[in-house]
């Protein structure tokens, strides 16, 4: 087997028989002279296995692979592009990745900013149009999404029995030991020298509407209702005992009671019982006419009836 090598002084070409070397080239190194050819020119030409490594296929020892000191800079980039080669993934397809990567978190960001913008149009459509009631319909079964306004702008809930016994028996509070503020509505009675106050607030309550009181001897049932803002006593001729006025149900925005199983609206024209005057102030204003007075806080006792 021969190798043609180049004078680099006058570009003439001469043969080499590598076969007629007899060398071990696997003992030498890239840098080991194998002959010396004599040219024309005069130049002599050192042969190196370098030269001729690729024409008789030498490939590096397992010693140079695991030693890369042994290996010049070239060599070193020659036994490292193997394992660049075998890579799962190429650099090219590692960049590849990476876009795609970054085109799915941009698809994400545009569809999560897509969600969020209409999530505030719905919620200022609903508030924008939420007053029109022929562009939202709400089912409303038991009527008490429209409940009627009173006169004085409470909400005037349905019609539904009631069947409650009124109070009896109201415990009261010195003046001078209450603890209620001067400001606090009140509803005032007086009997000749006694005198009296119902707090407002006691008769929020369903079961607190009614309370069959005794002053002086003299049967006075107080009632207020709370959605009207409007009070009424009622009182009769007997002396000793209190009435037996009940809570009998809601009707038409307004209470009804019942006396003796006869029914009767709080602001009847002809009630079955007497009117009683009153009224309606604040407890510091009440004090102040009346030093001695006493008031009604909310307790009371429920009574039972003979019938039952």
């Amino acid at each position: 087997m021969t190798q043609k090598i180049t004078c680099k002084a006058c570009d003439a070409i001469h043969d080499l028989d590598i076969d007629g070397l007899d060398i071990d080239v696997s003992q030498l190194d890239e840098d080991s002279v194998l002959a010396t050819i004599n040219c024309e020119c005069g130049e002599s030409i050192d042969v190196l296995l370098s030269d001729l490594s690729d024409s008789i296929g030498i490939e590096p020892s397992i010693d140079d692979l695991e030693n890369p000191d042994v290996a010049d800079g070239d060599q070193a980039e020659d036994i490292a592009a193997p394992e660049s080669t075998n890579s799962i993934f190429s650099d090219t397809e590692e960049d590849e990745f990476e876009d795609e990567d970054e085109a799915s978190n941009t698809s994400w960001m545009m569809a999560a900013s897509l969600i969020l913008l209409i999530m505030v149009v719905v919620v200022f459509a609903v508030t924008y149009f939420g007053g029109e009631a022929e562009k939202i319909q709400i089912s409303d079964p038991e009527g008490l999404l429209s409940l009627k306004v009173s006169e004085s702008g409470e909400q005037i809930p349905p019609d539904s029995p009631m069947m409650l016994p009124g109070l009896i028996k109201p415990s009261t509070i010195a003046a001078e030991e209450a603890p209620v503020d001067d400001g606090e509505q009140i509803l005032g009675v007086s009997v000749d020298d006694a005198h009296r106050a119902y707090l407002l607030s006691s008769f929020n309550l369903i079961g607190q509407k009614i309370v069959n009181d005794i002053v002086n001897r003299v049967p006075l049932t107080v009632t207020y209702c709370r959605v009207n803002q409007k009070g009424r006593v009622f009182t009769s001729a007997q002396r000793g005992e209190n009435l037996e006025l009940d809570l009998y149900a809601w009707e038409k925005g307004e209470l009804v009671f019942e006396l003796n199983d006869k029914p009767f609206n709080m602001f009847d024209e002809n009630p079955p019982l007497d009117d009683y005057a009153f009224i309606l102030t604040t407890w510091g204003e009440w004090k102040t006419r009346h030093p001695n007075t006493d008031i009604y806080t909310g307790e009371a006792k429920i009574p039972v009836r003979r019938d039952e």
